[in-house]
Order: C-alpha cells, then sequence, then structure tokens
C-alpha cells in the first residue's frame, strides 16, 4: 500500500510538469507523458525516474514543489525552473487597464506637485485625500475583485515614488510599472518566490541609490518588496537626475521628457524600455 501510494505521488508529480519550462541557465525543458527533451547539445529525450518516493531526472532530484522546481544534483548543484510563460501574463485588457490607472494616478500626483507650487491650499488637501483613498479604484469598470484588489494595494506605487527594499534594504526609485513579472524564466527562476503567484503580481523598474548600490544600478522589484517611504527622497543616483524631476513638496519625483515619453510608448506597447 505504501509503494502503492508513492507512485502514484510521483505520477501526479509527472503530470503536473507537463508543457514548457526554462531553467536558470537558460536552458528550456520540454515534459511530454513521462519525457523530458532539453535545449541543449545532448538532443535526447530523458525518462523520470522514482528513487526512494522521489521524483528524480537527468540524475537529478526533485527538492522543490511542481509549481516553482528545484532539481538538486548529487554534487549538490541545484537547477531551477520556471513555466516558459509567466503567470498572469497575455491579459492584455488587465494590462491596459494595469497601466491606464498607473498614468491617471500619477497624473493626480502632478496635480498635486502643482498645488504645492501655486500654494493652493484648499485645491492641495482635496488632491491629498483623493491620492490617500482608493475611491479611483472603485470607479474603475470592468475589474475583478482581484484586479481591484491589485491596484488599490499598489496605488501608492508609481514612476517617481520613493522606497526601500524590505528585504535588501536598499533605497530607490520607480521609473515604470508592470502588471505582472515580464523578464524571462532563466530570471523568474532564480530570482521569483513563491511562484506562481510571485510573478503574476506586478513588477517595477527601479533604479538603485548609488550610497547603497555603488555605480548606476537598476532593480526590477516585485511590489511585494516594495515599502515606500519618502524620508529616503532625495536619492542619490546619476540617472535618477537625467530621468525625473523632483518635487520638494511631495518628497518624491515627476517623470523628465525622456521617462515620460518611454511610459507613454509602453501603454500602446506594454513594454518599458528606455
Amino acid at each position: 500500500m505504501k509503494e502503492s501510494f508513492q507512485t502514484r505521488d510521483v505520477q501526479s508529480q509527472i503530470d503536473s510538469l507537463q508543457g514548457e519550462w526554462g531553467d536558470d541557465i537558460g536552458l528550456t525543458i520540454q515534459i511530454s507523458g513521462d519525457e523530458a527533451r532539453f535545449s541543449d547539445v545532448t538532443s535526447r529525450s530523458w525518462k523520470f525516474e522514482a528513487a526512494q518516493g522521489a521524483l528524480n531526472l537527468r540524475g537529478a532530484e526533485l527538492v522543490g514543489s511542481v509549481a516553482a522546481p528545484v532539481w538538486r544534483f548529487p554534487t549538490g548543484v541545484e537547477r531551477y525552473w520556471a513555466r516558459f510563460e509567466a503567470a498572469g501574463s497575455g491579459d492584455s485588457d488587465w494590462a491596459a487597464l494595469f497601466l491606464r490607472y498607473k498614468d491617471e494616478r500619477l497624473q493626480l500626483r502632478q496635480m498635486l506637485s502643482a498645488a504645492f507650487e501655486n500654494h493652493d491650499m484648499d485645491k492641495l488637501m482635496t488632491l491629498k485625500s483623493a491620492w490617500e483613498d482608493d475611491s479611483d479604484v472603485r470607479a474603475v469598470a470592468g475589474l475583478s475583485e482581484e484586479q481591484r484588489s491589485a491596484l488599490a494595494a499598489g496605488r501608492f506605487f508609481v514612476p517617481g515614488s520613493c522606497f526601500r527594499h524590505r528585504k535588501f534594504d536598499y533605497r530607490g526609485v520607480i521609473l515604470g510599472c508592470d502588471p505582472w513579472c515580464t523578464y524571462p524564466a532563466a530570471w523568474r527562476a532564480r530570482w521569483v518566490e513563491n511562484r506562481p503567484d510571485g510573478e503574476a503580481q506586478p513588477f517595477y523598474h527601479c533604479l538603485v541609490d548609488e550610497r547603497d548600490r555603488p555605480g548606476r544600478q537598476s532593480r526590477y522589484v516585485a511590489e511585494e518588496n516594495l515599502q515606500l517611504s519618502d524620508v529616503v527622497f532625495p536619492i542619490k543616483a546619476t540617472l535618477a537626475d537625467m530621468l525625473l524631476l523632483q518635487c520638494n513638496g511631495l518628497g518624491a519625483y515627476l517623470p523628465g521628457p525622456e521617462l515620460s515619453r518611454a511610459l507613454q510608448k509602453q501603454r500602446l506597447t506594454f513594454k518599458f524600455n528606455l
């Protein structure tokens, strides 16, 4: 009975692994039935094997979950897999809604900055109230409850917002926003935790404060790792001075001309490029 249970468990794992994957060194893996084909020089199929109730492939044992596989070789070397297509990707309607909402939030921040400069306190208070609450999310039509919650949770993360990284504690500023992780499988396999949900959340193109990371470093950061912080403003980053406009009254930045053009193009192509 025990052996029968283990056999069913291994087969269930194989069934869950069907389809196309990428690993952290750039290989593509195609799983069909009980065989796997890798895009390397071997150009042959490898059969899954079961050993002491564990799933093995090409000499490595599955030690991660079938949603985020990690394969460990006897030498201790590990290979990480991610689905070739990121979870949540490909929904153009959601991408359009997400980017439009971020643009509307950015316009609201621009109006806030103008109110500060003009010392228009009545308008400033009205705009600040609109910035703080989530009534603008409730007004967006065509959203599922999950999408509505996602927009509300990330409503303060727009280009120009400053943050600290929750895990690594570096300071930074957001340049661009994606509705899901757009990086390739090789990167997601290594750096995105809690897949598949981890890669379905919004991701942000960010500049890092050069006092925390020397050089002109950029990072691609999951929303769950961003902690909004206006006290880190202004950050020290050469590219920030080139791409962003300081707004001292907001403790944040606004996009400069070059970044504004990139954001406008992204709303048409769904791709962020500077």
